[in-house]
């Protein structure tokens, strides 16, 4: 199986359990504005390329355009800005949700290096929490790391249930979704 083959296969697997990525919406009134002056001025003509200059002087007007506009028009694009931004804070929240269950759980020197970070003082940095926790790591016994294997495999355990069930079609993603509260 070629490199190529490997990633389809795990993006079709990504793909058919995990929606498609909310698509970002515009940061503000002017440029839903721009989006329709565009469609009005460029799309209606017929002309479909511009050069960057003729793009920089199609902007401009927009921009004395949009000057032109009545407070209130102004405030109805904003706010219809507004609008989808908390749409898109919600679908991405969601998203990401779904994502991070699809991940696989953490191995066992990394639950390790969780739990010790969150011990440590606040100012030390990723690297120095690194280097220590590796120093650490190989100073435990087998016994002591046993109980970071066991959680480990629990988790697997888990995680392979639930990508079972998802395959089998017993279950839905959102089966798996804590409810929402808010963005």
């Amino acid at each position: 199986m070629t490199p190529e083959n490997k990633n389809n296969g795990c993006h079709n697997f990504y793909s058919r359990y995990l929606p498609q990525r909310p698509r970002r919406p515009a940061p503000n009134g002017f440029s839903y504005y721009f989006a329709t002056y565009y469609i009005h001025n460029v799309k209606s003509c017929g002309v479909n390329k511009y050069t960057w200059l003729e793009r920089g002087r199609l902007m401009t007007d927009a921009g004395k355009a949009w000057c032109k506009l009545t407070p209130r028009l102004r405030e109805l694009y904003n706010a219809f800005a507004r609008r989808f931004r908390q749409k898109y804070c919600q679908l991405m929240t969601i998203w990401k949700r779904k994502e991070a269950l699809l991940k696989k759980p953490a191995n066992p020197y990394i639950l390790f290096l969780k739990q010790l970070s969150k011990n440590m003082r606040k100012g030390c940095k990723a690297p120095e929490i690194g280097r220590f926790a590796g120093y650490r790591w190989r100073l435990l016994s087998g016994k002591e790391k046993e109980s970071y294997r066991i959680l480990y495999n629990n988790n697997k355990c888990v995680y392979e249930r639930m990508l079972r069930k998802l395959r089998r079609g017993e279950a839905t993603i959102n089966d798996y979704l804590p409810i929402q509260t808010s963005c």
